[in-house]
C-alpha cells in the first residue's frame, strides 16, 4: 500500500525518524509529522523559510539547496549549492543570507540555524561519519578551473569557491583531491560493522556525470586526511544514496532521464546487500528497554546508533540516564563510535548541565576532540565555560585536538584568548602559494587559527603583535579584519 505522505515541491532532501520527517524542498525546510501512524503527516511546522535565491522560481531546485542530514550530535546539515540563500528565517527568527556555496546547520526544531563552513561550489550531501568527519563531492564549474573536488569539511574554514581559489589559493583550506570533470549528486558516509572491510566504514559518493558510484576510505594525516577513490558501482545517472537500519544500500538511478520531464517510467532504485548479511527487522525503539537502547547506541550501525539515541533523548533526562551515558563515554572497551555517541547524547540531554562532566571526559586523549567539540556545540550553551581548557589544549601533540581547540574557541567568543591562537596563524606569502588541490595537513591549523581570530574580531591583539616576533601572522590575520581601527592604525 502506498499513502501520499505529504505534498511539496522541489524536494531535495529527507531524515525520518519516529513518525517525523523533515524535507528541505526549497525555498524551505518543514517538519512533518504522523501523529496517530495512518501513513499521513497531520501535522506540518515550517523551520526555514527562504533557503535558497529568487532563481528557485525561474530555473527550479538548481544550484539551490540541496541533501540533508542529521549527525550524531543532533544537528541538520544542510548542503547548499553555490546560488546560496538570499533571506533564510529559522522557526527561533534566526535570519541568515549568503551569496555562495557551503554547509548551513540547524536543530531538529528549526532553532540556532548557523553557517558551518563556505566555499564549495554545488554539492549535493554532507557525508558524515560517526565521529563527525564531513565529506563533500562538488561539481566542476565547466572550464572555470574548479573541478570535482574531494573535501574533508573542518568547521568554521573556507574552501575558496568562487572568490579566493584562483589568486589566493594559499589561504584557503585544501582540498584532498580534483578528480577533473564530473557532476557530483548525492552522497553518505556508511559505517556499518557487519558489511566487510572495505565497505563497513567508508564515503559513497555519487557521480551523475561520470554513471558510477565512488568508495573513498581516505586515510588519516595529521588533522586531515589522504584522498583515496575507488569505483564502486557502475551505473547509469546515479542521483543518491542511502542505508537502512537492516544494512542494506540502497541507490537511485536516473535512467533515461532528461532535464525536461519525461514520463513517469524513468528511473530505478537499485538495492546492495553482501551475501552473508542476514538483514534483520530493525526493532521499535520505542518499544525498547533502556539497557536495550544502549546496546543499539554504541552498537555496529550509524544508522541505529541515531535512531537509539533519539529514542533516549525523547525519553529526557534523569540521573540513571546520565551516568550511564558517562560510564559509556569513558569505557575504553566500548566503540570507538559508541562513546561519541554517548559523549553527544549526554551533551543533547542535559545541555549546560553536561559541562563539568564533559571537561572530565576532555582529560582523556582518547576523546578530548569529540568532548571539547560537545561542549562548544551550541553557542546558547556556553554560559560558565571558561577558556582555560581549550587554551591548554593548543599545546597538545594530537593535531585533531588542536584543531578542535582553535574551533571551540572561536565560538566560545572570548578575545581573551586571542593572544594564545594568534602565533598557530600563519598565512604564507604570496610567494608561497600554490594551488591547493591536493592534500596539505599543515595548512589546517594556521587556517583553523585564522578563522578563530576573525571570529573574535582580535583587532587589538593583532595590532599590537604588529611590535613582535609574530608581526607577519598578525598582519596576515588583519587583512580579514574589516574594522574601522584596522584602516587607521595601518594607514
Amino acid at each position: 500500500k502506498v499513502n501520499t505522505f505529504a505534498k511539496m515541491d522541489h524536494p531535495r532532501g529527507l531524515i525520518y525518524d519516529n513518525g517525523k520527517l523533515w524535507v528541505l524542498h526549497p525555498p524551505l525546510m518543514t517538519l512533518y509529522e504522523d501523529t496517530d501512524r495512518d501513513g499521513v503527516a497531520d501535522k506540518e511546522k515550517r523551520l526555514i523559510t527562504g533557503i535558497s535565491t529568487e532563481y528557485v522560481n525561474k530555473r527550479g531546485a538548481d544550484h539551490t539547496t540541496n541533501g540533508i542530514r542529521m549527525g550524531i550530535d543532533g544537528w541538520i546539515y544542510i548542503a547548499v549549492g553555490d546560488f546560496g540563500f538570499t533571506r533564510a528565517v529559522g522557526a527561533d527568527g534566526r535570519v541568515l543570507s549568503r551569496r555562495g556555496g557551503g554547509i548551513v546547520r540547524i536543530r531538529p526544531d528549526g532553532s540556532d540555524m548557523e553557517i558551518y563552513c563556505w566555499g564549495l561550489r554545488n554539492i549535493l550531501d554532507a557525508c558524515i561519519d560517526p565521529y563527525l568527519n564531513i565529506f563533500t563531492r562538488d561539481n566542476t564549474n565547466d572550464g572555470g578551473g574548479w573541478n570535482v573536488r574531494f573535501n574533508h569539511i573542518l568547521q568554521s574554514a573556507e574552501y575558496g569557491y568562487p572568490s579566493w581559489y584562483k589568486n589566493f589559493a594559499g589561504e584557503i583550506m585544501p582540498t584532498l583531491k580534483d578528480y577533473g570533470g564530473g557532476s557530483g549528486c548525492g552522497g553518505m558516509f556508511y559505517h556499518d560493522t557487519r558489511w566487510p572491510k572495505p565497505y563497513n566504514h567508508a564515503v559513497y559518493t555519487c557521480d551523475w556525470g561520470r554513471s558510477a558510484v565512488f568508495l573513498h576510505n581516505p586515510p588519516a594525516n595529521g588533522p586531515t586526511f589522504d584522498a583515496h577513490q575507488d569505483t564502486f558501482l557502475s551505473l547509469s545517472r546515479p542521483t543518491d544514496i542511502d542505508v537502512d537500519g537492516n544494512g542494506r544500500m540502497l541507490v537511485a538511478s536516473w535512467h533515461g532521464g532528461k532535464f525536461a520531464y519525461s514520463g513517469p517510467n524513468i528511473g530505478y532504485v537499485a538495492q546492495l546487500v553482501p551475501e552473508d548479511l542476514e538483514a534483520e527487522p530493525f526493532p521499535n525503539v520505542t518499544k525498547a528497554k533502556d539497557e536495550e537502547l544502549y546496546a543499539l547506541l554504541t552498537g555496529p550501525s550509524q544508522v541505529q546508533n541515531l535512531h537509539a539515541q533519539r529514542e533516549i533523548l525523547r525519553r529526557g533526562p534523569d540521573a540513571q540516564r546520565t551516568a550511564k551515558l558517562i560510564e559509556l563515554a569513558k569505557d575504553k572497551g566500548t566503540p570507538l563510535a559508541g562513546r561519541v555517541a554517548a559523549i553527544f547524547t549526554l551533551k543533547q540531554l542535559n545541555g549546560v548541565k553536561s559541562q563539568d562532566a564533559l571537561l572530565e571526559l576532555a582529560k582523556d586523549e582518547s576523546i578530548t576532540e569529540f568532548a571539547l567539540r560537545a561542549l562548544t556545540d551550541r553557542k546558547g550553551e556556553l554560559k560558565g565555560l571558561s577558556t582555560q581548557s581549550f587554551v591548554a589544549a593548543l599545546k597538545n601533540k594530537n593535531p585533531r585536538i588542536r584543531s578542535q581547540a582553535l574551533i571551540s574557541l572561536g565560538r566560545l567568543g572570548d578575545i581573551s584568548a586571542a593572544s594564545a591562537i594568534l602565533p598557530h596563524a600563519y598565512t604564507p606569502h604570496r610567494s608561497e602559494q600554490r594551488a591547493h588541490t591536493q592534500p596539505n595537513p599543515s595548512a589546517v591549523i594556521p587556517h583553523l587559527a585564522t578563522r578563530a581570530l576573525v571570529a573574535l574580531n582580535a583587532v587589538d591583539t593583532c595590532l599590537l603583535a604588529l611590535d613582535g616576533k609574530n608581526a607577519d601572522t598578525a598582519l596576515s590575520v588583519l587583512k580579514y579584519l574589516h574594522d574601522e581601527k584596522v584602516v587607521n592604525e595601518l594607514t
